[in-house]
């Protein structure tokens, strides 16, 4: 997350502290470099993290997982990106069950929440 990202993030936790049982930040999925990502063979130490996707939260309520993406102003782009980290959740993370999209948000460009209800991403503006 960036630090305008971490605004709103913040914002929404102080007014919905219970709104998530827990939370994991920036967890990493995809694929990653084509290239050799070791930068120190002889401890193992390996960049290789640094090039994957991070999605900014990933929460949990009442059993229910969820994949958060956070911006200061939807829009369409926003909405596509949580789509892939829920299909990529579903490749590389099988152990996350039924993850659903999420977006939290300060405010939103037109069209951004019938873009969503139309896909079954749910919006928070804070």
């Amino acid at each position: 997350m960036g630090p305008a990202d971490t605004v709103v993030w913040e914002r929404f936790i102080r007014a919905n502290q219970t709104y998530f049982d827990k939370v994991a930040y920036d967890v990493k999925v995809g694929t990653g470099a084509e290239f050799d990502t070791v930068v120190n063979p002889e401890t193992g130490g390996d960049a290789g993290g640094l090039y994957k996707k991070k999605i900014d939260v990933i929460g949990v309520k009442d059993g229910r997982n969820y994949i958060i993406e956070i911006k200061p102003r939807a829009d369409d782009r926003a909405l596509g990106q949580v789509e892939g980290y829920v299909m990529l959740v579903r490749r590389d993370l099988p152990e996350i069950s039924d993850p659903r999209p999420m977006v939290i948000c300060e405010s939103m460009v037109p069209d951004t929440d019938f873009f969503a209800l139309q896909k079954g991403i749910e919006v928070v503006v804070v």
